[in-house]
């Protein structure tokens, strides 16, 4: 069975199966398929993902790139040996985690705190942060993604982490309402 057949028979039978995520990988041939919808840029239910293979990015009517390199892969559910500098502890917030509202990912993607590595972060924890302003970018398929404020804002808790995948509706940020 040829790859262009193996590759659009599993994703005929992912869209039509409960699955949120798929991912494959052969000697020649890596996959992932995973669903969640982003309306800020347009992507839709089903988007794959493949490596090497040709046959993946003729698969009509769905977005193909490739996949992450080895060294950019990232193991989920591992714990992360050090954290990143510019993202603090889960500690707790100053006032009661009643008053605390979840902002949660749109989409899988990889969490950026700043808009370039040298950079500062976006927001830090306790600062006041006005609607639309960005939050952090999520990074899905080389599109950056930016998550902006919902309304205006203090940011209690930074739980999303530098560099590494946030899965869809993740809570990255405890914030509390102005």
């Amino acid at each position: 069975m040829d790859s262009q057949k193996i590759v659009k028979d599993l994703l005929n039978e992912f869209k039509e199966s409960d699955l949120t995520e798929f991912e494959m990988e052969t000697a020649e041939l890596r996959l992932r398929f995973g669903r969640g919808v982003n309306a800020g840029s347009g992507m839709a239910s089903g988007n794959s993902f493949a490596q090497n293979n040709p046959a993946a990015e003729r698969v009509s009517g769905n977005a193909a790139a490739p996949a992450a390199s080895a060294s950019e892969t990232v193991k989920e559910n591992a714990p992360s040996a050090s954290a990143p500098e510019n993202v603090k502890e889960n500690a707790p917030a100053a006032g009661t985690d009643d008053n605390l509202e979840p902002v949660k990912a749109p989409l899988v993607g990889t969490f950026y705190a700043a808009p370039s590595p040298d950079a500062d972060p976006f927001v830090q924890e306790g600062q006041k942060v006005s609607k639309g302003e960005t939050l952090c970018i999520l990074e899905a398929m080389k599109m950056m993604n930016e998550l902006t404020a919902p309304y205006d804002l203090i940011v209690r808790r930074i739980l999303g982490v530098n560099g590494e995948m946030a899965e869809y509706n993740q809570v990255l940020f405890e914030v509390e309402k102005c």
